[in-house]
Parts: C-alpha cells; sequence; structure tokens
C-alpha cells in the first residue's frame, strides 16, 4: 500500500477499513455529517427517532482498544420497547464523553451488520426480516466480517 510512503504490511502492522472517524484526538471532527438513513417516529407520535445501529473501535487516554455498538431498529410487537439508533454525529457525541475517555475513533460497518458477541451469547437483538414464513421474524444478518477481542482487558455491557 503506497500514501505518500510504502508502509509494509506484516504481522507488525494493523489495519483496519473506515469512512468516517467519529473522534479525532478527542473532538468531534467538523466535516462529519449528521446522516441517519433509518428513522421512526418516538412515543410522542411526532419526534422522528433515528434507528441506525452504529459500530465503532477506538482508543482510550491508556491506549487501550475499545469496541463500541448501538442498536437500533423498529420494534413491530408494542410490548417491546423501541431500540434507538443514532445519527453519526449524534453517536460521535455519545462518544466525546470524560467517562470513557476516548481518543481516536472509527465508524466500522453497521446497520444489520452491527453484532456484539460476549462469549458465546449475541447481546444484540436481530435486525433482518426472516425468509421463512413459518420461522422467526426477525434474524441476525450473516457478515463476512468481524472484529475478535480476546482474552484479556475488560468490557462493559449496559442497556438502558
Amino acid at each position: 500500500m503506497t500514501l505518500d510512503r510504502d508502509i509494509p504490511l506484516d504481522g507488525s502492522v494493523d489495519v483496519v477499513s473506515s469512512f468516517h472517524q467519529l473522534l479525532r484526538v478527542g473532538t468531534v471532527p467538523a466535516e462529519l455529517p449528521d446522516s441517519c438513513s433509518g428513522r421512526e417516529t418516538g412515543a410522542d407520535g411526532t419526534t422522528l427517532i433515528c434507528t441506525d445501529s452504529r459500530t465503532a473501535l477506538g482508543t482510550d487516554i491508556k491506549g487501550r482498544p475499545v469496541l463500541i455498538t448501538l442498536t437500533g431498529q423498529p420494534q413491530t410487537d408494542p410490548a417491546v420497547t423501541h431500540e434507538d439508533g443514532d445519527s453519526l454525529q449524534a453517536f460521535a457525541r455519545l462518544l466525546d464523553s470524560p467517562e470513557l475517555a476516548l481518543v481516536d475513533v472509527l465508524n466500522l460497518d453497521g446497520g444489520g451488520s452491527t453484532t456484539l458477541m460476549t462469549g458465546t451469547e449475541v447481546q444484540t437483538p436481530p435486525t433482518d426480516a426472516g425468509k421463512d414464513p413459518d420461522g422467526p421474524e426477525y434474524v441476525h444478518r450473516r457478515v463476512a466480517d468481524s472484529v475478535y477481542t480476546g482474552v484479556g482487558g475488560y468490557g462493559m455491557y449496559a442497556k438502558q
């Protein structure tokens, strides 16, 4: 790969592909678009809520990697609370908090590709309509790429 200089791609180099940087040196970049492709009317009947799921990979002030997922999709069952997603700018502002202490964050593939697993348990709800009329209404999307974190470090999962 060449970007003004040759970068040898060997075992000492990590490569991540992304289109948008959500935080750059602890600040939301001014050129970050405020995009949202999925919207649904909120509980008040008038406010539009962004339902875009998001996935991000970043580093904190100690240089540790941090993987973040935010799921959002419409719920067909009125008894189930809607899970909000977020626009790119709102997601970036959420990540720009003193508690998280994130420095640089890249936006990864989101939408129905956003799936978080801890151990063998899926923590995110399914987003794609099932094809079998007798099967489940929603299923998890099959994706070709993944970000894996192994033993060590720490993690947190919160649902509010």
